[in-house]
């Protein structure tokens, strides 16, 4: 998109100057013929036009394929070992092919469409230029009756003439010549401005007022929301959660679990309801000071390209080695990061051979270092080996000991010892107390869990 964008700035100005110094001589050696040259050239315009009207459409699709063929084969070389696993290597180049095809088909409609731009363009110009060639010898037959309209004209004004005008007719040439750059360009920059135009994210709540700095109890108030306008994931959910406690999300997969913490941190607001953060309601706060209370421990690990020492102090640069290094002991990981070729120092991304489950302590280390206020563990353990398990599931509870700690469980076995436990079923919180009480029930929780152990 650049070099079609520099191509056509660059001729565009270049033809400016050619056009009005060529058009200032033309006039200044016959205004009669400056004027007819004038009338005629916006015909090539028009040309040119009609010609790029009819081919944008197949570098707009040309553009939207090429999109998609990139994401197919980002997607295909992430995930190659599960491909290859899967034994789908035909069928995922069959789908590349597919794409593939239509991009040139597409591609070779656009090619040929516009590669009509600068053979029209000439013709029209020359065409332009025969007529002047033409009025010229009429101005020359009639000259005593133009001569005092001060249009007079000899053979040798006409021959310098007709030389302006084919400078005049080549910026005209040249513009059709970056045609296809320019469609190219132009479908590009279409699909980059419809991404541009999306709506951000407001980062101000309602009444522009932080979050308070003691979270006090979280309150769910018959919170209705869904994705799409037609779609509800959550009904009239009501749900406490009360300082210092540690309550746990549990449920069947697509009950609402995820959503209810993208609702709390601010990433989507519900359709109806309340989410009440010391009393206070979190749409009339701004979502950074919402989610500055929160630290987060996924499933999926973040980690990036920099040093050990980075990755763990990535929400807060500011923070001293040794800081970094009790948050990395708090959570089970000095010891294997010592063992590293750098120890701290040692650069780290997310494909830089470390094991998941040292991936996972990494990513409870700048937790501890963040010292949040409230947490949320989505399966933090799920990547750990038993005895890792354990280390971090000790670490976890002293950094929850009297902070707010929200756990998004699958595997219930973690989740025992929670304060509360909320069984979320088709949108709603159908049961909810400790592990013995949800047990002795024998309602949805405690088919989820005999299901698991038996």
């Amino acid at each position: 998109m650049m070099a079609g964008l520099t191509a056509i700035f660059k001729t565009l100005i270049e033809g400016i100057f050619t056009l009005v110094f060529t058009l200032a001589f033309m006039y200044g050696l016959n205004w009669l013929l400056a004027t007819i040259v004038l009338i005629l050239s916006p015909l090539s315009f028009l040309i040119a036009r009609s010609v790029a009207t009819h081919s944008r459409k197949y570098f707009k699709s040309q553009a939207q394929l090429a999109g998609e063929l990139a994401g197919c084969t980002l997607e295909r070389v992430r995930n190659y070992r599960a491909v290859r696993a899967l034994g789908i290597q035909s069928e995922s180049y069959d789908s590349f092919a597919a794409i593939d095809r239509k991009l040139y088909v597409q591609g070779q409609k656009a090619q040929f469409f516009s590669s009509w731009t600068n053979p029209t363009t000439r013709l029209v110009n020359n065409i332009v230029y025969a007529c002047i060639g033409i009025a010229g010898v009429v101005i020359l037959v009639f000259q005593p009756s133009l001569a005092p309209l001060g249009a007079a004209l000899t053979i040798g004004r006409l021959n310098t003439f007709l030389s302006f005008a084919l400078k005049f007719a080549k910026p005209f040439n040249d513009i059709s010549s970056v045609a296809t750059e320019s469609q190219n360009a132009q479908a590009s920059l279409h699909r980059i401005d419809d991404l541009l135009s999306q709506p951000g994210e407001s980062d101000a709540g309602s009444q522009q007022i932080a979050a308070p700095l003691d979270t006090g109890t979280i309150e769910f108030k018959h919170i209705e929301f869904g994705y799409e306008p037609e779609q509800t994931v959550l009904k009239d959910l009501n749900l406490q959660v009360f300082a210092g406690h540690r309550v746990a999300i549990v449920g069947s997969t697509g009950c609402g679990k995820t959503t209810l913490i993208n609702l709390l941190l601010r990433f989507y607001d519900p359709r109806h309801g309340q989410i009440l953060m010391n009393g206070q309601d979190v749409q009339n706060m701004s979502r950074s000071s919402v989610r500055s209370r929160f630290g987060m421990v996924l499933q999926d690990t973040w980690i990036f390209s920099g040093t050990v020492r980075e990755n763990i102090a990535y929400a807060d640069p500011d923070a001293s080695d040794q800081e970094v290094e009790n948050a990395a002991k708090r959570a089970q990981a000095d010891s294997f990061i010592r063992r590293l070729p750098q120890g701290y120092s040692t650069p780290i991304s997310q494909s830089s051979g470390l094991s998941e489950g040292e991936k996972q302590l990494i990513s409870i280390a700048r937790v501890l270092l963040m010292n949040p206020q409230m947490i949320i563990l989505d399966e933090a353990t799920s990547s750990l080996d038993a005895v890792s398990e354990k280390n971090i599931t000790a670490a976890i509870a002293e950094l929850s000991t009297n902070r707010t700690t929200i756990v998004i469980a699958h595997r219930l076995q973690t989740i025992i010892d929670s304060d509360a436990i909320a069984v979320l079923d088709q949108g709603r919180v159908v049961e909810i107390g400790t592990h013995d009480e949800l047990m002795r029930k024998r309602g949805v929780y405690y088919r989820i869990y005999t299901s698991q152990y038996q």
